[in-house]
């Protein structure tokens, strides 16, 4: 998450350092607005976060980095010392937890007093301890709910398609949690604040359906990182008395046309597949099927729109649409999977050029990202470059998602990279499986493979828009080992 950088301070190991960066933090939390029982977590969680971080006698100084991120306040240590073996607290037993001992126990008191955590080993640059608590906000769910009419008919003529004002936050949030219930995947969408303030970082670009001063609709540019040039087209919800107006379409245009203003040249959408509605409204938007993720979704989700709760991990269908110029790709295409790949770029109508794989990777681990949503039990791992170590790194990483009862994990890797073809071959015997590609104009185009932990998935249950959306589905289901 990038923020604004409040401080920034190097300190020795040992009590001294600890008590500078105590006093550091808790004038920022007090300047934020954390206090009391929040601002009591942030001090055990900067002493518990050195504790595990920073071994004794390892290094002369470390570094610490208070940020002002869009929904809190993230800390990040960093430390270049001697290598060594991070323990994840899964691996501690009950016993070793009721006594109070296990190296790990450190990490697992911290992810309890924090909203983020994460942990990166980046070999001979160092490792990251970092973290992040959240301002408190109300959620819309909580908030007593004003006293409403009837909803009054409205002419889909006269409905305005606009960004949304700051004040309309919290009707955002209770038309999320009127079409949603409590299940919607992103749980910051419930708090006003937090919208506003993934608004303003520019995270999200919100726009609305709007009659006079009623929110009628909500549906944003998500911008998962500002390197891409491709964003996703998501937090779509309309007010249950007003669907079937056509009003997601009318958002769909306008949001095309922000996003294309704003310099992206490429969008995308994740359609659900317990019925082809979604997905039938993207194809007709111009979206073509990618990519399908298996089990992307808890099975425990019970979507009011979507008429109840699956009877398995939920699935998600990938569409892409290009805008603008497109450019040829120098593709790595591994051997297995080459037919299937390149009938997913003609599909998109996106010319590439395959190369062949010369040489190997260079030393080192490469470049690996690690994300994990505990609310969807999903993680993520995207590779930006492919080393010789690459393989061991990402192993490691899904065996850490399994033992924090990850259902399913996505992997993202560069199919620009001549390094892809093997790792792609080497996750396959740890139960990873391609699932599609999804193309970036500016970043590179991705390899996208899935690993599922909840399976095996019933595959008729996944429903399909279109025969190329069912073509896709089935070379997934023959990708998967275990369908």
């Amino acid at each position: 998450m990038i923020g604004r950088l409040l401080c920034g301070i190097e300190v020795p190991p040992g009590p001294e350092g600890l008590e500078l960066l105590q006093t550091c933090q808790a004038l920022l939390a007090e300047r934020a607005g954390f206090d009391g029982r929040r601002g009591e977590e942030l001090r055990l969680a900067l002493e518990e976060a050195v504790t595990f971080a920073v071994r004794p006698g390892a290094v002369e100084t470390y570094r610490v980095a208070f940020r002002r991120v869009p929904l809190g306040l993230e800390v990040s240590l960093h430390e270049e010392g001697e290598p060594y073996e991070a323990v994840c607290p899964e691996h501690l037993t009950p016993e070793a937890l009721l006594a109070g001992a296990g190296e790990g126990l450190g990490f697992l008191l911290l992810r309890g007093v924090t909203d983020e955590t994460s942990f990166d080993d980046e070999g001979p640059g160092g490792r990251t301890l970092r973290y992040v608590k959240y301002f408190s906000t109300p959620s819309a769910a909580e908030a007593p709910a004003p006293t409403e009419p009837p909803a009054p008919p409205v002419d889909p003529a006269e409905v305005v398609y606009r960004p949304m004002d700051p004040r309309e936050a919290v009707e955002v949030s209770r038309c999320a949690w009127r079409s949603y219930g409590n299940s919607y995947p992103n749980p910051h969408l419930y708090y006003p604040d937090r919208v506003r303030a993934l608004n303003e970082a520019g995270k999200v670009v919100s726009l609305v359906a709007a009659a006079g001063d009623q929110v009628l609709g909500h549906a944003a540019l998500e911008v998962h990182d500002p390197r891409d040039g491709s964003c996703e087209l998501g937090m779509a919800f309309v007010k249950p008395p007003y669907r079937g107006l056509g009003l997601l379409k009318g958002l769909t245009d306008r949001l095309l046309e922000e996003g294309t203003r704003r310099g992206f040249r490429g969008f995308f959408v994740q359609s659900v597949t317990v019925h082809p509605a979604s997905q039938k409204a993207a194809r007709a938007g111009g979206f073509v099927e990618c990519a399908l993720l298996p089990g992307a979704y808890p099975g425990s989700l019970d979507f009011k729109a979507l008429g109840g709760t699956p009877e398995q991990r939920l699935s998600l269908m990938v569409q892409y649409l290009p805008r603008g110029t497109r450019r040829e790709r120098t593709l790595y295409l591994p051997e297995r999977h080459r037919d299937f790949l390149g009938e997913v770029y003609e599909a998109l109508g996106l010319p590439f050029r395959e190369a062949s794989v010369e040489g190997s990777p260079p030393e080192g681990p490469g470049l690996v990202g690690a994300d994990y949503s505990e609310i969807l039990a999903l993680g993520t791992l995207e590779v930006d470059l492919v080393g010789r170590g690459t393989l061991s790194v990402l192993g490691k990483r899904l065996r850490e998602f399994r033992l924090r009862k990850a259902g399913a994990v996505t992997l993202r890797l560069p199919l620009e990279d001549p390094g892809t073809p093997a790792l792609a071959a080497g996750l396959e015997p740890l139960g990873c499986f391609p699932v599609g590609a999804l193309p970036d104009e500016v970043r590179g185009d991705r390899l996208l493979m899935q690993r599922v932990f909840e399976g095996p998935l019933d595959y008729d249950k996944v429903t399909t828009a279109s025969p190329w959306g069912r073509r896709v589905l089935e070379r997934v289901r023959s990708n998967d080992p275990e369908a």
